[in-house]
């Protein structure tokens, strides 16, 4: 019998906001998440852009991700701030939105998840490891 792996997925500012205009893609794969009991990780970058871009009747429906019991909010704390996402930034040319872009890069590279975007040249360009699924 073989143990199954912990897997994941990670939310980009895009996906954030077509989940909250309830896109049928990002829907399928949060409660596929939630059903397969893997990780559905939300950059607070990514969060706090998604948030200004959502109109505010579409809100609710953006809190109901954050409130799914498999999803995991993650800070940018000194630390990542620092020796992740600032290095990361450091090290690749500007792009635009660097920071919520590097920010999805290193959670999930560093978990080896896909990332969820609109933008996926963009943060290839951050960490050339990073698997993208991009949004139709």
């Amino acid at each position: 019998m073989s143990e199954k792996l912990p897997s994941g997925v990670v939310f980009d500012r895009a996906a954030l906001i077509e989940f909250a205009h309830q896109g049928p893609y990002t829907l399928a794969i949060a409660f596929a998440v939630v059903e397969m009991s893997d990780t559905l990780i939300v950059p607070t970058t990514a969060l706090a852009e998604a948030r200004a871009l959502v109109p505010a009747e579409r809100l609710p429906v953006l809190e109901v991700l954050l409130d799914l019991p498999t999803t995991v909010v993650i800070d940018l704390d000194r630390t990542a701030a620092w020796s992740q996402v600032g290095a990361v930034l450091a090290a690749a040319p500007p792009v635009p939105d660097g920071l919520s872009a590097a920010h999805a890069v290193v959670a999930g590279v560093g978990r080896d998840y896909p990332v969820v975007t609109d933008r996926g040249p963009v943060l290839g360009t951050l960490d050339p490891r990073v698997t993208i699924d991009e949004l139709p």
